[in-house]
C-alpha cells in the first residue's frame, strides 16, 4: 500500500467547497490590540508560581497556585532558566512546564457560548531536553492543534506562539500535550480567550501571529492554520489535491491499520490476532465523535454521512479509528418536505424509514452505525444470504435473539468469556436503538457516544462479583436494568481521563539540574 490514499476525484467532488479552504493561502488579516479587555479569559504563567506581567496589560497567573484550572494527571515537572535568556525575552519564558506523559490542562469555567482563541507559548530555555522535545496537542472539542511539533528548526532565540480560533460550549475545556514515543512535550504559557467581535469570523479557524514591539498583534490565516483546526482526529481527512489541467488527485492521511472490516472478517483475520472486547468498543467510540462531529461539531452545519459501514472505518497503526469516505456525503440541514429520489448507500446498512420515505436525515446514519455495532459484536457480514432466512439480515437476527435469551448466539466466538455482563447488556440496547425501525425513536450520536462511554466503563468496573459473560443464558435472562449503584463509580460525561498512563521515560534529571532549578513535581 502507497503512503498516503489516492482516491478517485468524482468521489468527492461534492465536498470540494467545504474541503477546498483547508488547502488555501488566505491575505485576510485581523488586528487584536494592547486595548482589548477579554471577559473570559485564562492566561497561565507555566510551571511558576508567580504572577507576570505581559505587553504592560495581560497578567500571567503561575499554574502552580490553585485556581479555577487544573492538570491531570498531575505529574509534570516545573522548570525554571536563571540564565542564557535575553532581556528582552518576557518572564513567561523563562519558566515552563514539561510533560513525560499525556497530559490534561482543563479550564473549568469557559463563561458563555462563543469564539475563543487559544494561545501557546514556546521557548526552548537552552536546554537539550527541550530542544528534542516532540510533542502533539488537541483540544478536548476534537481539534488536533499540534501534531509531533518540535522546536529544533526554529530561531531558539525567539518565542514561537501558535495560535488558534474556534467555537466553545459553555463548560469545561481540554487541552492536552501528549509527548510523541519516547519524547517529552512542554509549554512555557498559555492564553484562553474570548475573542472580540470584530474577530470573530462565521467559521472555525486558525491564526498564526506575529509579535510587535508595541505588544500588538497581526493575525495572518495561514493554510497550515486552517488544516490544525479543521483536522477533527476522528475524521479522515484530506491532505492536499491536484486540480491542474487535467490531472485531479485527492491525497489522503496514511492509515496503516486498514478497514475495521479487515479485522472482524476481512484479509487480516488471518496474520493477526482478533480485537479485543476493549479494543472493539474504542473504535466504536471514535467512530462514534467521527460521526457526532459530523452531525453537530462541524462549522459547515449538519453533514449526512449516507454510507456508515465498517469499510469506511479505517484504523492507524494502534488502532485509533476514523470516519472515512464523503463521496456521496450530503451537507446542511435536510427540509422535512425534500425528497431525494436517488437513495444511496450500502445494502445491508440503508435506513429502511429512508428507503421507504426517501427522506433523509442525520439518523439515518445512526441505522448504520447500529448495524456497525452488531457487525461489530458478531463478526460477521450484516448481510449472508447463505444462511437461513432469519439469520439472513445481521440486525434482525440480533434482535430476535436478544428477545428470545439467546445473545450468545450473536457473540463472536473469540470474545466469549471476555465481556463483562453490564457492558454486553449495555453495548447491545445502544445497537438495539440504533436500528430501531422509526428514525425519531433513534438516539443521537452525541448520546451514542456517551453510552459506548458507558459500556466501556463498566468493563473494568465489574458488577456482581466481577462474572464475565460466558454464554449462559442465565445472564443473558437476567434483567437489563444496569445496577444503579456503579453510576456512583463511574466518571461523569466529560474530558476522556480514564486511562491512566504510567510513566514510560525519565527526564534526564543530570542534565535539567545543571541549567535549571527544578522545583518539587506537582
Amino acid at each position: 500500500m502507497s503512503q498516503a490514499f489516492l482516491s478517485q476525484p468524482t468521489a468527492i467532488m461534492p465536498l470540494l467547497p467545504y474541503l477546498i479552504p483547508l488547502l488555501l493561502q488566505f491575505s485576510s488579516s485581523f488586528l487584536i490590540t494592547s486595548a482589548y479587555f477579554p471577559p473570559n479569559k485564562y492566561f497561565l504563567n507555566c510551571g511558576s508560581e508567580s504572577d507576570v506581567t505581559f505587553g504592560g496589560t495581560r497578567k500571567f497567573i503561575g499554574d502552580a497556585k490553585p485556581g479555577p484550572w487544573s492538570i491531570n494527571p498531575g505529574k509534570s515537572k516545573p522548570v525554571r532558566n536563571e540564565t542564557n535568556i535575553p532581556k528582552s525575552i518576557n518572564e513567561i519564558y523563562h519558566t515552563a512546564r514539561v510533560y513525560n506523559q499525556p497530559t490534561w490542562y482543563v479550564f473549568e469555567s469557559i463563561n458563555q457560548n462563543s469564539t475563543y482563541v487559544v494561545r501557546l507559548h514556546f521557548l526552548a530555555l537552552t536546554s537539550q531536553s527541550f530542544l528534542q522535545a516532540r510533542f502533539n496537542v488537541s483540544a478536548s472539542n476534537g481539534f488536533q492543534l499540534l501534531s509531533k511539533f518540535s522546536i529544533q528548526s526554529s530561531d531558539l532565540s525567539t518565542p514561537i506562539v501558535k495560535e488558534f480560533a474556534f467555537e466553545l460550549k459553555k463548560g469545561v475545556f481540554g487541552i492536552q500535550f501528549c509527548p510523541h514515543e519516547s519524547s517529552l512535550a512542554f509549554v512555557n504559557a498559555i492564553e484562553v480567550f474570548e475573542a472580540p467581535e470584530a474577530f470573530k469570523p462565521e467559521s472555525g479557524f486558525a491564526v498564526s501571529p506575529q509579535l510587535n514591539t508595541n505588544d500588538n498583534f497581526t493575525y495572518m490565516i495561514t493554510s497550515e492554520a486552517f488544516q490544525a483546526v479543521y483536522r477533527c482526529i476522528y475524521i479522515y481527512m484530506l491532505d492536499r489535491y491536484c486540480n491542474e489541467n487535467e490531472e485531479m488527485i485527492l491525497v489522503y492521511e496514511y492509515m496503516a491499520g486498514g478497514t475495521l472490516k479487515d479485522y472482524l472478517y476481512g484479509s487480516k483475520i488471518h496474520d493477526h490476532l482478533p480485537l479485543s472486547w476493549k479494543q472493539r468498543l474504542q473504535i466504536c467510540i471514535d467512530a462514534a465523535k467521527g460521526l457526532d462531529y459530523l452531525h453537530i461539531g462541524s462549522t459547515f452545519g449538519v453533514i449526512i454521512h449516507r454510507d456508515i459501514k465498517t469499510t469506511n472505518i479505517l484504523l492507524d497503526k494502534d488502532n485509533n479509528a476514523k470516519v472515512a469516505d464523503f463521496g456521496i456525503s450530503k451537507a446542511g440541514v435536510p427540509d422535512a418536505k425534500a425528497l431525494d429520489a436517488t437513495v444511496k448507500g450500502t445494502f445491508g446498512y440503508l435506513d429502511p424509514e429512508y428507503l421507504n420515505t426517501f427522506q433523509l436525515t442525520e439518523k439515518s446514519d445512526v441505522y448504520s452505525f447500529g448495524v456497525v455495532l452488531f457487525e461489530v459484536l458478531s463478526a460477521r457480514p450484516p448481510i449472508v444470504k447463505t444462511l437461513p432466512s432469519e439469520q439472513i439480515n445481521l440486525a434482525d437476527w440480533a434482535i430476535l435473539c436478544k428477545k428470545r435469551g439467546e445473545i450468545e448466539k450473536v457473540i463472536d466466538p473469540f470474545l466469549v468469556g471476555t465481556i463483562e455482563a453490564n457492558s454486553l447488556r449495555k453495548f447491545v440496547e445502544i445497537a438495539e436503538k440504533c436500528v430501531d425501525e422509526v428514525g425519531a425513536n433513534r438516539p443521537s450520536m452525541h448520546d451514542v457516544v456517551y453510552d459506548l462511554e458507558l459500556a466501556l466503563q463498566f468493563q473494568f468496573t465489574p458488577v456482581d462479583g466481577g462474572k464475565g459473560y460466558e454464554g449462559s443464558t442465565t445472564i443473558v435472562d437476567a434483567s437489563w436494568d444496569i445496577d444503579s449503584g456503579i453510576l456512583d463509580r463511574i466518571r461523569s460525561r466529560g474530558l476522556d481521563d480514564s486511562v491512566v498512563y504510567e510513566d514510560s521515560t525519565t527526564i534526564n534529571a543530570r542534565e535539567l539540574v545543571e541549567e535549571f532549578k527544578i522545583d518539587c513535581a506537582r
